[in-house]
């Protein structure tokens, strides 16, 4: 008999698109006015890049903040910020439970800054510097350090606000992109994140 035909079909259903991309426009009148000083093109292009990241780092981040997304969440023994803190203890609990839901080693830790500055004091995250570190491999947050690795995990500290108020009202107020849930992953590359 013949083999049974497969062939392509379709629905029709409404859907949405949504635009990542910017444009910047420089006017003659601008041009001609602006002082050399201010680097004009290189100005407006940053904005624009800066904006486009922040947005995707949005993105991200909800994406990574989404527990109903098939994301594992755990609670610390004690809150990161405090003496009794046992960050390792805590990660080492991270580490399994990424590995018992994916089957892989996590490789990632997004430690966001203000969680950052807090930890970096602590006695854990201190005895990994004060015996692995160097120079070449600290993140450095103003005056403060993390070890650009910690427990076997690349440490990033992403630094994303953005400002919560609709364009044109008077106040703004910048909000923290990342909370302060840190998060443990495996990209299965680790240095590009």
């Amino acid at each position: 008999t013949e083999a049974k035909e497969v062939d392509l079909g379709y629905t029709t259903s409404t859907g949405t698109c949504e635009e990542y991309a910017d444009i910047v426009k420089i006017s003659d009148r601008e041009r001609n006015n602006a002082d050399s000083q201010l680097r004009l093109e290189q100005a407006k292009l940053n904005l624009a890049v800066d904006q486009l990241l922040l947005a995707r780092e949005v993105r991200v981040a909800a994406l990574l903040t989404n527990a109903t997304g098939g994301l594992s969440t755990s609670t610390p023994s004690n809150n990161w910020n405090v003496d009794a803190a046992t960050i390792e203890a805590d990660l080492k609990t991270a580490k399994t439970q990424v590995w018992k839901d994916t089957g892989k080693i996590p490789d990632v830790f997004i430690i966001p800054y203000l969680v950052a500055v807090e930890i970096e004091i602590q006695q854990d995250i201190r005895e990994v510097i004060k015996y692995t570190v160097d120079g070449r491999q600290v993140l450095q947050l103003g005056e403060r350090i993390l070890p650009a690795t910690l427990w076997g995990l690349k440490v990033v500290v992403p630094l994303g606000r953005k400002v919560t108020t609709k364009e044109g009202q008077s106040t703004s107020t910048p909000a923290e992109v990342w909370g302060d849930d840190v998060r443990v992953l495996y990209t299965g590359s680790g240095a590009n994140v």
